[in-house]
């Protein structure tokens, strides 16, 4: 399977299961926006990915129009 050009939201993805969902989508090719509260984790994370085609973005899903920007940059 190939997910090559896909962009693709991780909500969670500072944490244990979002992290490897992440790891996952990227070995499948895919742009990966990856949505926590955790800012200084996240960016850390992005740091650390084998991969250039990923981002981080502040995203709380309690707040609507936090998930619309989120959705925005997908």
């Amino acid at each position: 399977m190939s997910l090559n050009g896909v962009n693709v939201l991780v909500a969670g993805g500072c944490g244990l299961i979002g992290y490897e969902l992440v790891i996952q989508i990227i070995d499948y090719g895919a742009n990966v926006i990856i949505g926590d509260n955790y800012q200084e984790l996240g960016k850390n994370l992005i740091d650390n990915l084998p991969e250039a085609n990923s981002c981080y973005i502040q995203l709380d899903i309690t707040d609507a129009n936090s998930v619309d920007q989120a959705i925005a940059v997908g």
